[in-house]
C-alpha cells in the first residue's frame, strides 16, 4: 500500500513537559530494575573484588548484594523524580526527545514530526495503547509516545481506544481504585507517622533486647547467626523514611525522616558488623583428636568453628600467638550431659582450683567462671608448672558454662620462674 496516497484523518500537537514525562515513567517498566540491569556487571565486580580482600564466603556475599540493592532501591524511591527530571533534561539536550509533539494520523498509520526525528508508524506495530484520567500512552518497538488529552476531542478519544483492542488498557478505573484506596484523611495519616516515629524512636532498643536475650547462652563469635534480628527491625525505620517522604505535603514528618536516618544508620551498623564472622566452620574430627587428652567423650552433635587467623593474647606484658577450635553444644542434654562429665573429672580444675597454675594461662582465659585442663604437651604434663625455664608447647581446654563451649588452645611458651 502506498502510504503517502492515505488522506491524513487529524492532527494532535503540543508540549510535553517534565510534569508529563514523570506521569509516563508510571506505565514503563521500572526504572529501578533498568538502572540495576544496566549497572549490575560493575555491582557484581566490585562486590566480588571486595570479597576477595576481605576473604567473604558465599553468604557474606549474597548479604552485600542485598544490602546494595536495598540502600539503591531507597536512594531510588526518595530520588525518583530528580532522576526521571534529569533523564528528561538529558534527552532533550542530547535530540532523543522533543519538547513539540506533533502525530499526524491516517489510516493505517500514524506520522510524528519533531525538530530531530520523523517516524511512521503502523498501527499493527502498536504494542500498547494505555489510557489514564489525563493521557494516552502509545508505546511502539521505536518509539513510545505521549498523547495529553487536552490535546484532543472525544472523538478522538474513541479513535485511540478502537485502535488496537487486543493491546488497549484502560488505566482509568484502575487509577480511580487506587486513589480511593489511598485516600485517607489527614488524621489517619498523622496517626500513623507518630505510631511509625514512636516505634522507630525505641527500634534500637527493642532490637538490643531481642539481640541479647537470644544470644545470652551464645559464644560472640556465633551471634552473626542472629544478625537477621537487626534486619528485620530495620525495616521500621525504612518505613517511618519511606511514609514520611510520601505524606511530607501532608502532614509534619520532619521528626519521621530524621529519626528514621539515625535510627536506621544505628542498625544497619549493627546488622552488618554481626552479620560479618570472623570464623570458619570444622568438622567433628578437628576436635575430636583431642579427646585422648582433654579425658572427656566430646560429643559429635555440635557446632565446630575455629578462627580464621592465628590471634595473641596477652601474656606477662608480652604477646603469645594463639590458635584455637571451639565446640558449641545448643541442645540442653547434650550440653548437661558434658557438663556434668567435665565436672567430676579430676584432670579438669576450677578456676578457684588452679592456684599457681594460673600463670600459665594468658590473661584473656582468665575467668572465675570456668573450667581448665593444662597439657604440657613437651613435658607431657597435666595443670602443672614446668620444673625448670625454657620453651614449652601447651594445650589448653577451657569449658564455658554460660555459652555452652568447649574451646582449646594451642600455644608456645617461654616459661621462666
Amino acid at each position: 500500500m502506498d502510504k503517502k496516497k492515505e488522506k491524513k484523518n487529524f492532527r494532535v500537537e503540543g508540549r510535553i513537559t517534565c510534569e508529563e514525562y514523570q506521569k509516563y515513567y508510571r506505565y514503563l517498566p521500572n526504572i529501578l530494575w533498568d538502572l540495576l540491569q544496566q549497572s549490575s556487571l560493575y555491582i557484581i565486580i566490585f562486590l566480588l573484588t571486595i570479597g576477595i580482600l576481605l576473604q567473604w564466603d558465599l553468604l557474606e556475599f549474597i548479604g552485600a548484594l542485598v544490602f546494595f540493592i536495598l540502600s539503591f532501591s531507597i536512594y531510588y524511591f526518595i530520588k525518583r523524580k530528580k532522576i526521571i527530571s534529569d533523564e528528561y533534561y538529558e534527552s532533550i539536550e542530547n535530540g532523543i526527545l522533543d519538547e513539540e509533539v506533533n502525530l499526524d494520523f491516517y489510516d493505517t498509520y500514524f506520522v510524528c514530526n519533531c525538530l530531530h526525528y520523523t517516524y511512521l508508524i503502523e498501527y499493527s506495530k502498536i504494542q500498547k495503547i494505555i489510557e489514564t484520567d489525563t493521557n494516552f500512552y502509545i508505546i511502539t518497538p521505536i518509539h513510545d509516545f505521549i498523547i495529553v488529552k487536552t490535546w484532543c476531542n472525544k472523538k478522538e478519544y474513541t479513535f485511540f481506544r478502537k485502535l488496537c483492542d487486543e493491546c488497549f488498557i484502560d488505566k482509568q478505573k484502575q487509577d480511580t481504585k487506587k486513589a480511593k484506596k489511598k485516600k485517607l484523611n489527614k488524621e489517619q495519616i498523622d496517626v500513623l507517622l507518630n505510631i511509625l516515629l514512636i516505634a522507630t524512636l525505641f527500634s534500637g532498643i527493642f532490637s538490643f533486647y531481642i539481640f541479647a536475650n537470644a544470644v545470652y547462652h551464645v559464644p560472640v563469635s556465633l551471634q552473626f547467626q542472629y544478625a537477621w534480628i537487626y534486619w528485620i527491625v530495620l525495616i521500621i525505620p525504612i518505613l517511618s523514611i519511606v511514609f514520611g517522604f510520601k505524606y511530607k505535603n501532608v502532614v509534619k514528618t520532619k521528626y519521621n525522616i530524621i529519626a528514621g536516618f539515625i535510627m536506621g544508620i544505628l542498625l544497619l551498623i549493627l546488622a552488618c558488623y554481626f552479620t560479618v564472622p570472623s570464623i570458619d566452620k570444622t568438622t567433628y574430627s578437628s576436635v575430636k583428636e583431642y579427646q585422648n587428652i582433654l579425658h572427656i567423650s566430646i560429643p559429635k552433635n555440635g557446632y565446630y568453628y575455629k578462627d580464621k587467623q592465628i590471634f595473641h593474647f596477652l601474656y606477662n606484658f608480652d604477646g603469645v600467638s594463639v590458635s584455637s577450635i571451639n565446640a558449641y553444644y545448643k541442645d540442653k542434654s547434650i550440653f548437661q550431659q558434658l557438663d556434668k562429665e567435665i565436672k567430676k573429672n579430676t584432670s579438669w580444675l576450677s578456676y578457684s582450683d588452679l592456684e599457681e597454675v594460673e600463670k600459665l594461662l594468658p590473661y584473656e582465659l582468665r575467668s572465675k567462671k570456668h573450667y581448665y585442663l593444662i597439657y604440657n604437651k613437651t613435658a607431657e604434663e597435666y595443670n602443672s608448672i614446668p620444673d625448670k625455664e625454657g620453651k614449652y608447647s601447651f594445650v589448653v581446654a577451657v569449658y564455658v558454662p554460660k555459652v555452652q563451649q568447649l574451646e582449646i588452645y594451642e600455644y608456645h611458651l617461654d616459661y621462666t620462674k
